[in-house]
């Protein structure tokens, strides 16, 4: 399945995103437009990335963020650059209106691969909050989570609050108890979902482009 052009959609925390350009020969970059609706839950997932460096320009609205522990706030104009290997959160919605930005992620060394696993396990976690398959912030079963968060591991991405060997112990604990009952990183449905087309992501690719 392709990832230019997937949409992905939470209403839970009121996240909408669209991929607009993803190196998927390469994998050497990746660009999503973002829409966040107000007064909703901000991202909880805290991770840090080993070689990916993220930068986030907004468009409009207001945002804070967090970099390596310190929370700092951004508006329309400015431009968010989250470095490889340090902690971070994605900028979320402090503003009365909606929060528009443009994510562009570089990988180094390019990974291909990583940007698919990625892609996907979000259209699954992503496709489970539009089902409802979710608790009131957003989180989907614990076995769920262990086993997505687990296959993101193997590229270099790990939650900021843990020790990165006590991950790996405790998510590949979980993902091996996972497996049997029929639970995966990914599911081919929601991939496939999020990458029809839908009014959403009409409109948003016609603001990215």
């Amino acid at each position: 399945m392709r990832l230019t052009g997937v949409c992905l959609s939470n209403p839970v925390t009121g996240i909408e995103i669209v991929t607009t350009e993803v190196d998927e020969e390469h994998g050497r970059r990746l660009v999503a437009e973002y829409e966040i609706q107000p007064r909703r839950l901000r991202d909880a997932l805290r991770h840090v990335h080993r070689s990916w460096t993220e930068t986030f320009e907004i468009l409009a609205g207001e945002s804070c963020y967090e970099l390596d522990g310190v929370e700092l706030r951004a508006r329309a104009g400015d431009v968010i650059e989250l470095p490889a290997g340090v902690p971070h959160l994605h900028p979320w919605n402090v503003g009365g209106g909606t929060l528009r930005m443009r994510q562009v992620s570089v990988l180094n060394p390019p990974d291909p691969e990583a940007l698919r696993a990625v892609g996907y396990g979000l259209a699954t976690l992503y496709g489970m909050a539009a089902e409802g398959r979710v608790d009131a912030k957003g989180r989907p079963p614990l076995l769920q989570l262990a086993a997505t968060l687990r296959s993101f591991q193997r590229y270099g991405i790990f939650l900021a609050d843990l020790p990165v060997g006590v991950q790996r112990l405790l998510f590949g604990a979980l993902a091996a108890l996972a497996w049997p009952v029929g639970v995966r990183p990914y599911y081919e449905r929601y991939v496939l979902a999020a990458a029809g087309a839908t009014p959403a992501a009409a409109t948003l690719r016609k603001r990215a482009g």
